[in-house]
């Protein structure tokens, strides 16, 4: 169950992101999306199911493109490596923000 008195108040750290995330859903077996963790949102839970890390998908276009990939080559890649991805009950949850939502990072 998740535990959001688990919350840090202040910012943590970059490298212990995956860690808090584990500590707040009070589970060890989450999956994690390496060289993503910038674009972890927190964790989301669905009624009788598992807990699993949530994940900007606009986030992770831009560190895409980032690599010098086109927007287009970007949200090909992620589509047919990431957005397919099915790892069991604990898969991430891929996350696509609402027109009044504002998803930025400094990353």
């Amino acid at each position: 169950m998740i535990d959001i008195t688990r919350m840090p108040k202040d910012e943590i750290p970059p490298s212990d992101i995956r860690e808090n995330m584990v500590e707040i859903a009070g589970d060890d077996n989450l999956v994690f999306l390496d060289g993503f963790d910038h674009c972890i949102l927190g964790i989301c839970s669905i009624y009788g199911e598992v807990p699993r890390v949530a994940y900007s998908v606009e986030l992770i276009i831009k560190a895409l493109q980032k690599n010098e990939m086109s927007y287009d080559e970007a949200t090909e890649f992620f589509d047919f490596n990431i957005g397919c991805l099915h790892t069991g009950p604990y898969t991430p949850a891929l996350i696509v923000a609402g027109p009044n939502v504002d998803v930025t990072s400094d990353t």
